[in-house]
């Protein structure tokens, strides 16, 4: 699997609101307290998995095709557990 940041730096991105920024710096620090993992974007739209990784998930929730809140965290987990 293979994550993008908008963040490598650690700094917020001009003009981003801070409140965005606060939030997702504590869902990344969150997720990787659960993951064990180091990233610096969670929420990232940047991700990239081997296929094999995908044909190996059941997905069976309708809600999921549309990543609401907790589907990012909700693959990387799956993807860690059977990747």
């Amino acid at each position: 699997v293979v994550y993008g940041s908008r963040f490598p730096e650690r700094r917020r991105l001009p003009g981003q609101y801070i409140a965005h920024y606060l939030a997702n710096r504590f869902l990344t620090m969150l997720s990787n307290l659960r993951t064990g993992l180091h990233l610096t974007d969670m929420e990232t739209g940047y991700k990239m998995f081997r296929r094999e990784v995908l044909d190996g998930l059941t997905i069976e929730e309708d809600r999921f095709s549309s990543m609401e809140f907790g589907g990012n965290l909700f693959m990387l987990l799956l993807a860690i557990r059977f990747g």
